[in-house]
């Protein structure tokens, strides 16, 4: 359920009766995502008020990622309306935005005092992150454990998705992987242009042949 205008919308089309039927038909708990809770525009803030009619009408958890819609990636994520979301309702409350490191998990859970956070680009080329912050300490990696990983991510979303559907969309998140590597922008345009898994991790082989294997510090 996803709220692109006024919030009496919500409300007065019944979309919450319409989302809790399908749901539960299909054996879901429900609960939503507001991923642009805070508003629209740089000035909106309807966090709270969202909130509350969430709760109202059965939601049993809530994600409050801390910019408006307008913003998308851009400025400063804001705790200071994840808080009052979390201070204005009693179902759980996820913080979502800025989390990349075990001090940015350790600033949403202590400031805002959610009962979990959600990361997303924070992942992506680090999907270690999660055990990071789990134990509190940093991976350290060596390049084969990262080529390790790059290859299983390939088969996994591969046998997941397809090959056909799967190869585009892991471009992404192999250039996140290879943020920072020497010489990488010639293997990611040959990636780029490729639509064979094989040949991917072919690719991947072969590029990391060509770096000292050493522990990598991030």
């Amino acid at each position: 359920l996803r709220m692109l205008g006024d919030i009496d919308l919500l409300v007065e089309n019944d979309y919450f009766e319409q989302a809790k039927n399908i749901l539960s038909t299909n054996g879901f708990i429900f609960d939503m995502e507001c991923e642009h809770h805070i508003g629209y525009k740089k000035d909106d803030n309807v966090s709270v008020e969202v909130a509350k009619i969430c709760e109202k009408n059965g939601v049993s958890a809530i994600t409050v990622h801390g910019r408006t819609k307008e913003q998308m990636y851009t400025g400063i994520n804001n705790l200071d309306v994840i808080k009052e979301v979390k201070e204005a309702v009693n179902i759980p409350v996820i913080g979502n935005g800025d989390v990349v490191s075990i001090e940015t998990a350790n600033k949403m859970f202590e400031y805002t005092k959610v009962d979990g956070i959600m990361i997303a680009r924070g992942a992506m080329g680090r999907p270690w992150i999660f055990e990071e912050i789990l134990t509190g300490k940093d991976t350290k990696l060596t390049m084969q454990d990262k080529l390790d990983i790059m290859l299983e991510h390939i088969d996994v979303a591969t046998k997941y998705y397809g090959e056909k559907k799967a190869v585009p969309e892991l471009r992404k998140h192999i250039a996140c992987y290879l943020k920072g590597l020497k010489n990488s922008s010639y293997v990611k345009d040959l990636i780029n242009r490729e639509t064979s898994k094989e040949e991917v991790k072919r690719l991947l082989v072969e590029y990391f042949k060509t770096l000292e294997e050493k522990t990598l510090i991030e």
